[in-house]
């Protein structure tokens, strides 16, 4: 009766330890990657072109020693992406503005009051298909 039970036991530790590295890699959390950083400046973006996957994220930021009022606006984008989701607030120092890229294609942004100096393109690569 006692061995039995000692089976039973090593069998169920057996078990759990077959168990929790497999839960426990399924349920990491996965975190996005970091977002592309664009700085907002007195009159220029930095970069001004940038090129990332689908599904990558941008996030512009305003220098904290701007004097003018800037703000980011989509101009051209690919078919079937809505322009007014990729609209900056207007303003000159700590506004961070942040969209998720899931249509491949070209960006193209500028800064409605500075148009002629502040242009950037983002370019969003298509997945690599695995064969």
């Amino acid at each position: 009766m006692i061995r039995r039970a000692l089976i039973l036991v090593a069998a169920a530790v057996a078990l759990v330890a077959v168990a929790v590295p497999v839960s426990g890699a399924l349920s990491a959390p996965h975190k996005p990657p970091k977002p592309k950083i664009v700085a907002v400046g007195d009159d220029y973006y930095a970069p001004v072109s940038l090129k990332i996957h689908k599904g990558a994220r941008v996030r512009w930021k305003w220098n904290m020693d701007n004097f003018n009022t800037h703000n980011v606006v989509l101009n051209k984008a690919p078919r079937g992406v809505k322009k007014s989701k990729f609209r900056s607030s207007t303003g000159a120092i700590g506004i961070l503005f942040v969209r998720k890229f899931t249509v491949p294609g070209n960006y193209k942004f500028v800064c409605t009051l500075h148009r002629a100096l502040m242009q950037m393109t983002v370019t969003v690569k298509r997945p690599v298909k695995k064969h």
